[in-house]
Parts: C-alpha cells; structure tokens; sequence
C-alpha cells in the first residue's frame, strides 16, 4: 500500500507515561513506512528522546518538532495521603493548552502538501481533534494511554447503564474515582473534553489477550457506534530495537543473580512517598530477606532538566546490611531490560499501565501498590481478572502507612511457594500475548488494519476536496471582496479589545446572489478569527450571523464545530487566555431555523451544493488533471465515466 503520501502527527499528554507510549507509537507507525512528526515542548521532547530504552535510528521517519508554549514553572513533588496524584505536573498541563495555535498552524501546512493527515492526539488531549477538524484531508483518532478496564470503569461510576450490569457480572470489587486525581487535573480534562471533533475511531495499547472483554465494550459504548477501534499493544514490545546500546549498571548486577531470584521494585515516574513510608519499605526489604532491586527515585518535575532531584535518603547502615543481596538505584533505569531479564521474579509495583503491559509481556507476576490516576483499576485486572499478582496495599487503606511486616509478607507471598500459580499464569499469558503480535494474530490484524484504513487509496470525493488545496485550483478559493474585508477586521481590533463582526453580508448576500460560499473560505476565516483575536490578542468577538437555512443547512453546528475551541478561553481560569467569542443569530424573515433532523428535501439541497462545488471544482481543471482524476478513480472504465458524469460534471 502507498505510504509515502500520508503523514501521522502525534499530539501527547507532557507526561512520561504518554510521552513514551507515543514513542512507541511512532517507531511502530515509521517501520510501516508512514512519516511521523512528534509534537510537543522543546523539554518534553528532549524528555522522551533522552529517555528512549532503544535507538531512534533504527526506526526512522520520526520528526519532532518543537511547539513554542507558554513558560511554565516546576515546582517540586510533595506528597499528599490522600490525593497522590501529580498535581506539581499542573503547570505543564496549564501550558499545553496554548498548543492550538501552533498546532492548527501546523496541520494546515501539512495538509497543503500530504494526501492525507492523520493526527493522533492522546485521549486527555482531546480539544487537540478540532485543530485539524475544518481541514477535508486530516482526520484525527483518539489514542487511549490507559488500560480499557480503566477507561470502561471510569465512565461507570454512577452511570446507571448496562456497564453496571458487566460490573456485577464480573464481581469486581468497587474502585472509587475519590483519590485518584486533583480538582485541578479534573477541571483540566473535563473542560476540554467538551471541544472533541469527531473522529474517526480509537487506538488502546493493548491486546485481546489481555483485555479481550474490556475492548469488545469500550467499542460499543454511546457514541462510539460505527467508530473503528483498534487494540494496537503491547507497543514497547513490537517498537524494541535490537540495539540496547551501553547496558546500565543494575543489569550487569542481574547478571550475577539466580535465576528468577529478583524481584524488582520500582513506582514509575510520577509517584511520591513520604519519608515515613520510604523508611518501612526499606525495613521490609530487607526483613523479607529476598534478593531486590529498587528504583528509588524523586518523581518527574514538569521540566526534568531544570534542577537536580532531591532523592530520598536511606541510612548507609542499610546499604551494608543488604550488600549483595540488595541494589538501590537512584535515577532513570531501563525497566524493559529489567523485566525482560531471567532474574527477575516479580514485580513490586504502582500499576501504571505502562509497567503492567511491560511485565505482562514480559511474564513477571506484580505486587500491586496502586498510587493515583487508573492504577487502582490496573491492579484489579492483575490481582481479580488476570490473577498474575497480589495486592500489596489495598487501595481503600491508601492514607495509610504500609508497615514493614505488611511489605515483608506480601514480598513473601509472591516470591515464596505460594507465588508459584501466579508466576505459572504470568508466564501462560507472555506466551498468549507474544502470540497477538506474530503472524496471525490479534495485534498484528489490528495493526494492518489501521495501517490499510490510513493509508487507503483516496475516493473521487477525496481526491477532489484534495485538489482545493492545490495551486492548480487555488484561484477559486480567494476570499471575495467582503469575505476579505471580514478577515482585515478581524486582524485589526485591538490587543484584549472587543470587535463587532456581521457576517450578513459575507454569508447573506452571497447566498442572495446564490454564489457559492466554500467551505475551506469560511473555516480559514475563522481559524484567523481564532489566532488573531481569541488566543493572540485576548479579545471579545461579538459574532452576528445570518440564518439562511434554505441554503446552509446546519450553519449552526457548523460554526460551533470550527469555534468549539473558543470555550476553552471562556470555562478555564488556568491558561490565561481571556478571549472569547458571542454568537447571535439572524433568522432571515421567511425561512424556518434548521432542525437536527434533516428532509428529504433538505438532503436534496445539499447534494445541489455539492454538485455545484463540484462542477467549479471540475471547471477549473485542465484536460490533463481530468485526464488524471479518472485514472486516480480506483474502478473500471465504464464505473469511471458514471461517476465523472453524476459526481462532477
């Protein structure tokens, strides 16, 4: 299939976990020959390159590209028992919300030069899908960097739905949303939920071996019917090079280890203890008398290269006693390797997907010790559905300390005899999950699918709407005198100034004279609506629009759709932007306002626009791109000329 002509944009959360899964992401898309551009801060992506298990030369096709955003802080991790999420990573959240701008500047280059772009923006970055949402040839998919349990089970909490009744079928234990993120992270996701284009489907980095069940209804859940969804994990697996460069020093240490003897301990990036809960951890380690290896390390600041962490401290008597037996680590450490080694026996862990997808392909049973975020509901899948693990802290009692005698039991239990069933199923399902990623199996179907579906070869109607982006039709696609004018007042209100824009006359009398009013002219108009006024120069846009429904069937919703992102400034008091943008409407005496429901009639009106697009679409070509449009039509000759004929002219 031609690759060669789509590009894939990536749009991550600037955390580590979703940066990485991005990464992955990306060298998988890239060895199927597709150009990849990697979006983000300049910080963020040094972060993930920096941080990267294995060469970005052996992949290839990869881009990053720098997205200027606003300064924003790093503030150290603190440590709160009863909300352990995060919340010093606010401030970079805050600023990626600035990314519009930037990134709609972006897919509109791109755009003019690519068959097609497909932007994959991360499932908390969903205000991202409308940047590209007025351009014919990008379309967006939603890619989830949490586990489909954990996303299924989110949205039930209250819900009243048939997902109550999945619940109860399974007899899992009730996980609270209380705990799991800030006020603040809350507000952040829900408010920019609200701007979500509608794409074309979902990606989940994971597979049918794990999450058979959860994919099968994340894929019917309301609104998501008829949408592809495609369970593309575990993705760090199907991205690894074989060139793992210098190997870190804790590996030469597993070297020297018994088979299976290790078990690793390790809370990921974003995690934070309490000095207190550090000290009883230690002492269990140690009390367990098992051999260990432990990251112990202070959680990611928004900007990891702006001052050294401040690690916790263990008393140098510790190090002595554990000698040989025991291996502290105290920064970033290869934790595929770690996994993947014939050392380690299990894995003491917060249950972050990344880390639950790593050690299941990996075949290490997990001690789950849930921190924030979906990790509660990750542990339900290792501990009650998967059963390759045991709780190590129930999430209930999460205010609370771990004693010492509670880490030494539960350390106990899976490396002891009574772990031996779990580490048998740990390693029934590596088998079941290297199997999805071979020849025939779940992943690598999914993944060729999406693949095919990207890259497929484009319809008359997409090979026309292509060509309103080409300088051989651009003429037709001038601003007319008043559209212009429309866009020069725009340009000049004022910084945080409020402007008064009457689009009776742009859109009113054009559709008096019946010329046809395009639709890239009206979305261009607004994207600098959006960038010159709204995010540039903060100010209030009084919008009053001309209702000809006979003829603009769904204006409405249309318009909204483009300035969806202006809500955004409007509901958060988090990105500093003050801008925003009223719209009235004035219905023309006569005519009735459009319903969500569409006639007969009214469909017959739009395929009349359509064709009259079309036939100036058709008229502003030469004999040769004709001659080339009916070749790019992927049918028979006598198929050709009917569509020529209906479709065009």
């Amino acid at each position: 299939m031609a690759t060669d002509d789509v590009a894939v944009v990536m749009v991550p959360l600037p955390a580590q976990g979703h940066l990485n899964q991005f990464l992955n992401l990306s060298r998988v898309l890239a060895s199927c020959g597709l150009a990849v551009h990697y979006l983000g801060s300049a910080t963020h992506n040094r972060q993930v390159r920096e941080r990267a298990e294995n060469s970005l030369g052996s992949a290839g096709g990869i881009y990053f590209h720098d997205l200027p955003l606003p300064h924003f802080s790093s503030p150290a991790p603190t440590y709160d028992a009863g909300v352990n999420f995060p919340g010093h990573l606010q401030p970079a959240f805050d600023a990626v919300l600035h990314v519009f701008t930037p990134l709609a500047d972006f897919l509109r280059s791109l755009a003019a030069s690519s068959r097609r772009v497909v932007l994959i923006h991360d499932s908390s970055m969903t205000f991202t899908s409308v940047a590209g949402a007025s351009l014919p040839n990008v379309e967006s998919f939603c890619f989830h960097t949490i586990s489909a349990i954990s996303g299924f089970l989110y949205r039930c909490e209250g819900s009243g739905s048939p997902r109550e009744k999945a619940i109860e079928h399974l007899k899992l234990p009730r996980v609270s949303n209380e705990g799991c993120i800030t006020e603040e992270f809350k507000n952040f996701f829900h408010s920019q939920r609200k701007m979500f284009a509608d794409g074309e489907g979902r990606l989940l980095n994971t597979c049918r071996a794990i999450e058979d069940l959860f994919i099968d209804l994340i894929a019917r859940e309301p609104g998501w019917e008829g949408k592809k969804t495609f369970a593309i994990g575990p993705l760090h697996q199907t991205a690894a090079s074989e060139n793992r460069g210098v190997r870190h020093g804790c590996v030469e240490w597993l070297d020297q280890q018994p088979l299976g003897s290790v078990l690793y301990v390790s809370f990921g990036t974003t995690s934070t203890f309490s000095d207190e809960q550090v000290a009883e951890l230690a002492a269990g380690l140690e009390a367990s008398g098992r051999r260990f290896l432990w990251v112990l390390r202070a959680a990611d600041r928004c900007d990891i290269f702006s001052e050294d962490a401040e690690n916790k401290r263990l008393p140098p008597e510790f190090y002595a006693r554990v000698e040989g037996r025991g291996m502290v680590v105290r920064g970033w450490a290869p934790q595929v390797e770690i996994l993947s080694h014939p050392a380690t026996g299990g894995f003491m862990s917060h249950c972050g997907w990344n880390s639950c997808i790593e050690s299941f392909a990996a075949g290490v049973p997990i001690l789950a010790w849930p921190m924030h975020s979906d990790q509660p509901r990750n542990a339900l899948l290792v501990t009650h559905l998967l059963r390759v693990g045991f709780p190590a802290r129930n999430w209930e009692t999460r205010a609370e300390l771990v004693p010492a005698e509670a880490v030494r039991d539960a350390v106990e239990q899976l490396m002891g005899e009574e772990g031996e069933e779990v580490k048998r199923r740990a390693r029934e399902l590596a088998a079941e999950v290297r199997q999805s990623t071979s020849e025939g199996g779940s992943y690598k179907a999914d993944l060729d699918a999406f693949v095919a579906h990207i890259a497929r070869v484009p319809t008359l109607h997409d090979y026309l709407v292509q060509q309103l982006l080409t300088a051989s039709v651009a003429r037709i696609f001038r601003f007319q005198a008043d559209e212009q004018g429309w866009v020069d007042t725009i340009k000049s209100v004022r910084f945080g100034g409020a402007v008064r824009i009457s689009t009776m006359d742009w859109l009113g009398q054009s559709q008096y004279l019946r010329q046809t009013v395009f639709c890239p002219s009206l979305s261009s108009a607004v994207s600098e609506l959006l960038k010159q006024v709204i995010f540039s120069k903060h100010a209030l846009v009084n919008m009053l629009v001309t209702y000809w429904s006979h003829f603009l069937d769904g204006t409405d919703e249309y318009l909204k759709s483009i300035l969806y992102s202006t809500i955004l400034c409007h509901s958060s008091s988090r990105n500093n932007c003050k801008g925003r943008v009223n719209i009235k409407y004035y219905i023309v005496p006569g005519y009735k306002k459009t319903g969500a429901a569409k006639s007969n009639k009214d469909r017959c009106a739009d395929d009349k626009l359509k064709k009259m697009a079309l036939r100036v679409i058709a008229e502003s070509l030469s004999e040769e791109e004709i001659a080339g449009l009916k070749e790019a039509i992927p049918c028979d000759g006598h198929q050709q000329q009917r569509l020529v004929n209906d479709e065009v002219l």
